[in-house]
């Protein structure tokens, strides 16, 4: 059995359909707010970095910059 973190995953994804992922990664900021504060697509990337997926994150950040 193949077993690979979140944070590989997420990469992986990122690596394989970038256009997908910042779209998708886009599609929650504007959902956000509703229940908790509003976060735009670089807050969540920051997040995502200093939290569960520090190599997702980091590279989600390039991606939006």
């Amino acid at each position: 059995m193949f077993w690979q973190t979140a944070d590989t995953f997420l990469l992986d994804s990122l690596d394989l359909h970038p256009s997908a992922v910042l779209a998708a990664v886009r599609a929650v900021a504007t959902r956000t707010g509703r229940n908790g504060p509003p976060r735009s697509a670089t807050e969540i990337a920051t997040l995502l970095r200093d939290r569960q997926c520090p190599g997702f994150g980091a590279a989600l950040l390039l991606a939006l910059s």
